[in-house]
């Protein structure tokens, strides 16, 4: 996998760094969706969990602004405790999200959103 790097964030010592096919996706939502997704992560991307060399994906939701969820999935790789790399993001169905809640592997909705 070749990667480039388009994207660092700096907090708390890890590097957070995005993919060309998740900087493709993440053109696909509105600006301010596309920065809710943006703050979700960086708040984030310090608790996602190291395994091993696989990517793993995590889910999150964003709401647009009439208040309509929007549900999503992240693929990432996280090695290091310092380092992450966002490689996809994609739209997913309630279901999948939900699952995602009861395995434990989303990042949680914050207040005031």
């Amino acid at each position: 996998m070749d990667l480039k790097q388009k994207y660092t964030e700096e907090s708390s010592d890890v590097m957070f760094v995005a993919d060309d096919s998740f900087l493709s996706q993440i053109k696909l939502f509105t600006i301010p969706e596309a920065m809710d997704i943006w703050s979700k992560l960086e708040e984030a991307v310090y608790d996602l969990p190291i395994v091993s060399i696989f990517p793993q994906t995590t889910g999150m939701v964003i709401h647009n602004k009439y208040g309509r969820p929007t549900f999503l999935e992240v693929e990432f790789l996280k090695e290091d405790p310092e380092f992450a790399v966002m490689i996809d993001i994609i739209e997913v169905d309630l279901d999948n999200y939900l699952d995602k809640i009861l395995s434990n592997e989303y990042i949680p909705h914050t207040e005031g959103e």
